[in-house]
């Protein structure tokens, strides 16, 4: 597995070189339509403040996370409260997102992939999720999602996948393949800060929307696009072999 994802990792540092090279703008894909989930649906309001106000209490670098995602996750999780779901969370930060989705789903578990480098984070973490971690409802991987891939691959397994992990193009892109994979036919993929842009958005490491644009084009059909703003939120509706490089894209 581990030679496949370096050969991945080659192949889409190359094909990142062509795309990239006199370009000047990454526009918004063709494959996503139309919003289907209403940020402001009137309902959530009261919810909203509720965890608005919570989550910032456990980090105040999550402001801008919490106002771009909260209302979209009000909605999207509402019909899976009762249902007994896996989670994988690529990416975990201070915990706040799995703190939102454990409480959100209730009787679910999540499974968070971080390498929690700086231990002042991981101990925000750790307290953050404590009533969860006692109740056995995470599952705590402290390592690069490029190793956790190559050890863990579970096909058809997760029923939910979070990605906010690495956002240069070639892990991003990574995480995408190894996650679609690894959700069940039905389940629901998050990518993540799809408008997030800085100075240095038109390179290598910080390029997260040319990573979702080529998976979108290259997995078409194979998804029902659910959501798309800051996050774009897919159900998987068929597998999909993304390994298949050479076969199934043509630069």
């Amino acid at each position: 597995m581990k030679n496949l994802l370096f050969n991945l990792l080659n192949f889409f540092h190359n094909l990142f070189d062509k795309k990239i090279k006199n370009s000047k703008k990454i526009s918004t894909s063709s494959h996503l339509p139309l919003s289907k989930l209403n940020y402001f649906e009137k309902k959530t309001h009261s919810r909203y403040n509720y965890y608005k106000q919570t989550l910032q209490l456990l980090s105040r670098k999550e402001d801008l996370w919490v106002e771009t995602n909260l209302n979209c996750f009000l909605n999207l999780f509402e019909e899976y409260q009762e249902k007994q779901l896996n989670i994988l969370e690529l990416g975990s930060y201070q915990g706040a997102s799995a703190f939102l989705f454990l409480n959100l789903l209730k009787k679910s578990k999540i499974t968070c992939v971080d390498s929690f480098a700086d231990p002042i984070n991981f101990k925000l973490f750790e307290k953050n999720l404590n009533e969860f971690l006692i109740n056995d409802r995470v599952i705590i991987k402290k390592s690069s999602t490029f190793s956790f891939f190559s050890k863990e691959m579970k096909k058809n397994f997760y029923d939910i996948v979070y990605i906010d992990a690495g956002h240069g193009y070639s892990d991003f892109t990574i995480d995408v393949y190894c996650s679609f994979d690894q959700i069940i036919v039905g389940g629901i993929v998050i990518f993540d800060d799809y408008e997030w842009q800085d100075k240095n958005f038109m390179s290598m490491d910080k390029n997260v929307r040319l990573a979702i644009n080529d998976f979108l084009e290259r997995a078409n059909g194979c998804y029902e696009v659910l959501h798309h703003g800051y996050i774009v939120v897919l159900k998987k509706v068929k597998n999909f072999n993304g390994f298949q490089v050479e076969k199934n894209y043509y630069i």
